[in-house]
């Protein structure tokens, strides 16, 4: 190859590779171009960039087309019935209302039948706007949604070929109007055979959720500014929204509830659980927040005490809703009462001295909340502290308690018999008499107990209660003295059955000596005696009256 055709393939070469990097340029530019005029068209097909931060919904899973019209759905809807109203259609609910309901209600359901109105793209019932004050009306829906669409006319007249219809607009939200819009559309009808200028509005969210939309009429600056529109047909495309929220479990206690929260026998626990949107998938339930059971059928709780149930759902979407606590208070046992008696024991079950009684009440679960006492069990008091019995006789004391649960204890009773007096008696020897010349004589007795009663008597011949055998009492017994002539004493003691002893009653008489009895013999010797005396003193009395 010469020098001038190396020359000449070196330019070929250098013109091909210059050609290639135009091309190279020229692609990377359309590329540019495609990209940036994408993204302006998707800008401009998206709502506002004011609009609020909304994980977008997939514009074609599960999505549904449902009509509102007015004529189906459910309730029955009938002319003249006025916003605020609702109609359901396909399981959504939508919700029609206007902020001047608050004053007169803005819209009504109206027809051909009622208005006279030809309008050729309405059918049967449609939304009337009953008086010209520039109306909105909002439309509540139950679910979210991605796209609506609905009829309009607006009522104006036709003013000649230049006379163009006013616009109407539509703003979706979601939840609230006074949130941020998802974004808006604006449409204006045209005009036909009909009177008044019809046309339909769409509006599409780009996936975006909204379940709110209001519809007006902005002002324009016109000769005759419309301020009345009216609404039929109105198809809305509802997409599932993502379910983020947590189902809510509900606890249901089934037992004796008494006082303060406590349940006063067993407790049946009812766990029931709701979600709105993917459904309850499961219930667990736990005792001490580590080990979970899955819920199947109620449970019941028999423990005393206080028991702390945990609770918690999961939705068929994975949503796990926060624990829920709830403690549960069983006490089933009653108070147990105990009664300390203060005194002096006498004998048997006969106190001698005033009784103080103090009461003291336990219960292991919920706690005391009274002690009462009565002494006829039908007027009670409160135990505050102890308290006296200091009459004499038999009193009945009855006492209970309750414990913070409402469980009253069975009533108790406590005997209570107090004798503080001593017997009292009297003795009498003969009946009275002053002296005898015995040594047995009868002894006239009397003894006296007003409480206990009583129960054993002594006798004594020197007063001194050394020996002497307590007996039984008696209205009379005969006593013998001891050897011995002169003032005979006979003591006497007398004892109740609570162990009192009265004070020492005595009673004395004179023992004399008695002369030894005269035989017959003696008797006659001693009349001869006083005969011979006799005859005697006769004889010296004659004998002194000779001289």
């Amino acid at each position: 190859m010469t020098t001038q055709q190396s020359e000449s393939a070196k330019m070929k070469r250098n013109r091909l590779s210059t050609r290639n990097l135009m091309l190279v340029i020229v692609a990377v530019a359309v590329l540019v171009v495609a990209v940036v005029y994408a993204s302006i068209h998707v800008l401009t097909a998206t709502p506002p960039s004011t609009a609020p931060h909304i994980t977008p919904l997939n514009p074609t899973a599960n999505q549904t087309a449902i009509t509102f019209d007015f004529d189906t759905g459910s309730p029955f809807l009938v002319e003249g019935q006025n916003t605020p109203l609702n109609q359901t259609s396909s399981g959504l609910t939508a919700r029609f209302s206007s902020p001047s309901d608050l004053v007169t209600p803005a819209f009504s359901i109206q027809s051909y039948d009622t208005t006279f109105l030809v309008l050729s793209q309405f059918s049967g019932r449609w939304l009337y706007d009953n008086k010209p004050s520039r109306d909105s009306l909002d439309i509540k829906f139950s679910q979210h949604l991605t796209s609506i669409n609905f009829t309009f006319a607006t009522l104006e007249y036709h003013g000649g070929p230049t006379t163009e219809p006013s616009n109407i607009t539509l703003t979706a939200y979601m939840n609230s109007t006074d949130t941020t819009p998802v974004g808006s559309a604006t449409a204006r009808g045209t005009f036909s055979s009909a009177l008044y200028p019809q046309g339909t509005l769409s509006f599409t969210s780009g996936g975006q959720p909204f379940n709110l939309v209001r519809i007006w009429i902005p002002y324009q600056p016109r000769p005759v500014s419309v301020t009345d529109f009216f609404v039929d047909n109105i198809v809305i495309t509802a997409t599932p929204a993502p379910d983020t929220t947590s189902p809510v479990t509900t606890i249901s206690l089934s037992g004796t509830l008494g006082n303060q929260g406590w349940y006063k026998s067993d407790v049946t626990i009812t766990l029931s659980a709701t979600d709105d949107m993917s459904g309850v998938n499961k219930i667990e339930y736990s005792f001490d927040n580590a080990v979970w059971t899955t819920y199947v059928t109620s449970l019941t709780l028999t423990a005393e005490g206080t028991t702390t149930v945990y609770y918690k759902s999961t939705d068929n979407a994975g949503n796990i809703e926060a624990v829920n606590v709830r403690a549960v208070k069983v006490d089933k046992s009653s108070p147990t009462t105990t009664i300390n008696l203060s005194r002096v024991l006498g004998n048997g079950d006969w106190y001698t001295s005033t009784v103080t009684i103090t009461l003291s009440a336990s219960d292991g679960v919920s706690g005391v909340a009274k002690t009462e006492y009565s002494f006829d069990n039908v007027v009670w008091t409160i135990y505050l502290s102890s308290f006296t019995i200091t009459s004499e006789g038999t009193s009945l004391v009855y006492c209970r308690s309750t414990d913070s649960a409402g469980n009253a204890e069975t009533v108790k009773t406590q005997t209570v018999k107090i004798d503080k007096t001593r017997p009292t008696g009297s003795i009498v020897i003969n009946n009275g008499d002053a002296s005898t010349t015995s040594t047995s004589v009868t002894l006239t007795l009397i003894s006296n107990d007003a409480w206990s009663g009583v129960s054993e008597v002594r006798y004594s011949n020197d007063g001194v209660w050394d020996t002497e055998q307590w007996e039984t009492t008696s209205a009379s017994k005969t006593w013998t003295f001891t050897a011995g002539y002169g003032i005979k004493t006979v003591y006497y003691r007398i004892k109740d059955n609570a162990g009192l002893i009265s004070a020492t009653y005595q009673d004395s008489i004179t023992l004399e000596a008695t002369q030894p009895p005269v035989s017959q013999a003696s008797q006659l010797w001693i009349i001869l005696a006083i005969m011979a005396i006799g005859m005697g003193v006769t004889a010296a009395l004659f004998l002194k009256k000779r001289k």
